[in-house]
């Protein structure tokens, strides 16, 4: 038995091996793939466009058929990367509430000129008792519904296509053992076409499988759409059904709990940024900064060439640098830059290093900079804003997102985007900073009225000091990106400088490599390593015994807040945060304080 236990422990070793070699593997792959696929998805896009009207209509279809071809390129790397994903535990599932009303009328928008350039009709609809709302990962919904679409424009030659959201059938069976009639809510894609043969209706969930599988088959594609779909469904807590009828149609259907199964994303769902549907269309004709200076960064002249072309006359110049020193050295001979796209994988010094060194320097602190880049494995995105990047956009870049982005972000000015960071998906397209949620709030305290209130927040208007009487440098650890950047946002004015940290590992390696940090704002509930052997450990090291220590938590436990400060906590507050009563603390953690507007200098 020992020996077959070392057999096993071996073995597990090697296939944890082999994960990590194929997630670095499916990692670097995306990166070279995506970084040509940029330039050339940008470049055809803005030929088959014509807008100098030079080309003749041929040369506008063969534009249009090289930006079609590369999209279908583009979607079959996504696909199997979301397959890997999936099948490594990796893939990544954030909630947020919406109407079915509201997701329905979006995939009508999407889908339904696809579907009368085929001649069929689309109809959308909701029926029934649907509740008014619901939390779930709508990324994921969308992309199973698209990919149910997908394939029944793709077999149906006449008739309809109807998609509708109702609630289940009494007599419906789940595999799924979470699943229950009563309890679930159900989104069906009917069509008219060709049909499944129903010896092959498992067969089409199989990864690389379809019901014609011949050399010579009609209809095209990877069979990994539907695999994905499956996995995407059971990640939520839903199941996919289908029926079918050789010549007649088939209908598939999600169901999707009425309560999502997983409480570790209910505090995500509460600050969701909300979904945009912005027709980036329009986002030509308004992006106009004929006074504003660009500088681009790419290692890759490809990509510095097409961004140009997007750019072209819209902007007063465009520079460009190779990598991250480079760029520092453009930003210093050319103060005049309003915006920085950057890449990250470049030589001498990449783009997180680069956007780091931006935002040490106090000259550039507030200016806006936007990630380009081909990484886009989970992670990536909010790597990069924890550098300081004031948004991000995958690789291949759409022209229209971008200028969307950058309309939105020249708009804000530099000030503005240093104290506003841009919260979104990489899919989000553009939008109002007014409809994210973020957990940062501004309450009313219970004990004040409106007037002591007002003086308290007069009164908090204040550099906040640290150990050694200078503005206080701060560091805010928590998973959540969101409520990360949201007390950035706050404490910018008021401190020296704000690091961040998504869990205790990295805030240890920040406060060892910044010791001049005076405040930490520490979460609890964090992966790798939590809030409390956080403190733990940060109270065993000698050099950190005048470090203030700020617990900030959703959970208002009484043993949790006796815990914390057991350990060596300075302070405890639970989330929603009131901010006049955070700046408050931390204006309390030292002895001296300095008026922000006056300069004289105050008891605490």
């Amino acid at each position: 038995m020992a020996m077959a236990a070392d057999v096993f422990k071996e073995k597990a070793h090697e296939l944890e091996n082999a994960s990590r070699y194929k997630s670095e593997f499916l990692a670097n792959m995306s990166h070279e793939l995506r970084t040509p696929l940029n330039s050339m998805l940008i470049l055809s896009k803005m030929l088959s466009r014509n807008e100098k009207r030079n080309l003749d209509a041929d040369q506008v279809e063969s534009a249009a058929i090289m930006h079609e071809s590369g999209t279908a390129l583009l979607g079959l790397i996504n696909d199997i990367l979301d397959l890997s994903k999936v099948e490594a535990g990796r893939m990544e599932v954030v909630t947020e509430s919406l109407s079915p009303e509201t997701f329905i009328q979006r995939m009508e928008r999407q889908f339904k000129h696809l579907a009368a350039n085929k001649g069929l009709t689309l109809e959308t609809s909701v029926r029934g008792s649907v509740p008014e709302s619901l939390v779930s990962d709508w990324d994921k919904i969308e992309q199973i519904v698209r990919n149910f679409l997908s394939n029944a424009l793709k077999f149906t030659a006449q008739g309809s296509i109807t998609v509708w959201f109702h609630r289940p059938d009494r007599g419906v069976t789940f595999l799924h053992p979470d699943l229950r009639p009563s309890e679930s809510l159900a989104l069906s894609v009917s069509d008219t076409g060709i049909g499944i043969p129903k010896d092959k209706r498992e067969q089409i969930f199989e990864a690389f499988r379809q019901v014609d599988g011949a050399t010579s088959r009609q209809y095209g594609g990877t069979g990994l759409g539907l695999s994905i779909s499956r996995k995407f469904a059971d990640l939520i807590g839903g199941e996919i059904q289908v029926r079918s009828e050789e010549g007649v149609g088939s209908t598939f259907t999600l169901y999707l709990p009425l309560v999502f199964p997983d409480a570790r994303f209910e505090e995500r769902a509460a600050f969701a940024s909300t979904r945009l549907d912005t027709d980036n269309s329009s986002s030509r004709a308004i992006f106009r900064a004929p006074d504003r200076h660009v500088l681009v960064v790419d290692d890759d002249r490809r990509n510095a060439f097409a961004i140009r072309q997007i750019l072209g006359d819209h902007v007063a110049s465009i520079l460009t640098a190779e990598n991250g020193k480079e760029a520092l050295d453009q930003l210093h001979a050319h103060p005049e830059v309003d915006i920085v796209l950057m890449d990250i994988m470049m030589p001498v010094m990449d783009g997180y290093q680069a956007i780091a060194e931006i935002r040490a320097n106090k000259s550039f602190a507030s200016l806006p900079v936007i990630a380009l880049t081909a990484k886009a494995m989970p992670g990536d995105r909010e790597r990069c804003l924890q550098a300081g990047a004031s948004d991000y956009l995958a690789k291949p870049v759409d022209p229209d997102a971008l200028m969307s982005k950058m309309t939105d972000w020249l708009r804000k000015g530099k000030e503005v985007a240093a104290k506003t960071p841009h919260i979104s998906s990489d899919t989000e397209s553009g939008g109002s900073e007014e409809q994210s949620t973020i957990a940062v709030t501004s309450q009313k305290l219970p004990s004040q009225g409106r007037d002591s209130r007002e003086r308290a927040e007069v009164e908090s208007n204040r550099v906040i000091v640290g150990r050694n009487g200078e503005p206080a440098s701060c560091l805010i650890v928590d998973d959540d990106m969101r409520n990360t950047f949201s007390m950035t946002k706050l404490l910018q004015p008021y401190t020296e400088r704000v690091h961040m940290a998504h869990d205790g590992v990295r805030a240890m390696e920040i406060v060892e490599k910044h010791r001049d940090i005076d405040i930490v704002l520490l979460d609890i509930m964090m992966p790798e390593m939590d809030g409390f052997e956080t403190i733990q450990r940060l109270r065993t090291l000698p050099y950190f015994k005048e470090l203030a220590v700020v617990v900030i938590t959703a959970k208002q436990d009484q043993d949790v807040k006796e815990t914390a400060y057991s350990l060596g906590a300075d302070a405890f507050l639970t989330k929603p945060l009131d901010t006049v009563e955070l700046l408050q603390t931390l204006h309390g953690l030292f002895h001296r304080t300095e008026d922000k507007e006056f300069g004289d200098e105050r008891t605490a």
